[in-house]
């Protein structure tokens, strides 16, 4: 597939996934569509437990899925990039930013995000910050080292011998240089926040019941597996392909 063809199959993704809610036959949350757990044919993907059409839900779902997960990886770019550019840049602030870090590194980010709710409550609000905190202390290593690779270039050595400081040289000499590496693991961390979200709801740690949004799904169609398997099968798949979409899209704007 050429590069423009990639380009537009992500878009397409994403922005069906974003606004194809505008397109759903039937109310999300309405109950009597049809029977319970019917099979796709009249409703393309079939019916929930409780007769909803699947094919509303997910359509629903997928601009919360979306956003919260986008937030959630906004949160740990920009935490983390203040805490790597703070050890990479400042002498008198490294200390304090590596000790910050290195907590968060110190246990599994889910372990983190669940200790964050537990102690703040539960709801989809808290998890997207739960999610975007928890993984902070990784972005936080990918800024730090992108940052400290720039520091070692000959480029560099001009800046050094006009008498700039390293700050100055971070902010407009490497950052600059290192933009699309940045934005590029931005979108990896989107990918990442909208599974690491879809599993917390899946677990019951934020969102409603009836929400939409695809862990909640993939939650409701666990007790159904075994004879009604297209109630997890169909948001997997929606998973597999939003994350897909922007891991590819993150490739691609490294290899500019």
């Amino acid at each position: 597939m050429s590069r423009n063809l990639r380009w537009v199959w992500i878009a397409s993704v994403l922005l069906i996934a974003a606004f194809g809610w505008l397109a759903a036959p039937y109310d999300p949350y309405a109950t009597s569509v049809a029977p319970a757990a019917q099979v796709p044919g009249p409703l393309l993907l079939g019916s929930d437990t409780l007769g909803r059409d699947l094919f509303s839900r997910i359509l629903h779902g997928g601009p919360l899925t979306l956003m919260t997960g986008m937030a959630a990886g906004l949160i740990a770019w920009l935490l983390g990039g203040i805490i790597g550019l703070a050890e990479a840049a400042s002498a008198n602030i490294r200390p304090f930013a590596a000790a910050f870090s290195g907590a968060l590194l110190a246990l599994p980010v889910f372990l983190i995000a669940l200790t964050i709710l537990t102690a703040l409550g539960s709801s989809l609000s808290t998890a997207t910050i739960a999610a975007g905190i928890a993984q902070a202390g990784i972005a936080s290593q990918v800024w730090r080292g992108v940052v400290e690779s720039q520091l070692k270039e000959p480029y560099i050595d001009g800046s050094v011998a006009l008498g700039a400081g390293r700050l100055h040289i971070v902010w407009f000499h490497i950052l600059p240089n290192v933009l699309p590496i940045l934005l590029a693991y931005c979108l990896t961390l989107f990918a990442q926040s909208v599974l690491l979200i879809s599993g917390l709801t899946f677990l019951g740690f934020g969102g409603e019941p009836a929400s939409p949004d695809w862990g909640n799904l993939l939650a409701e169609g666990r007790r159904a597996i075994r004879f009604a398997p297209w109630i997890v099968l169909a948001p997997a798949f929606c998973l597999i392909l939003v994350t897909s979409a922007l891991n590819i899209a993150a490739r691609l704007i490294n290899r500019r």
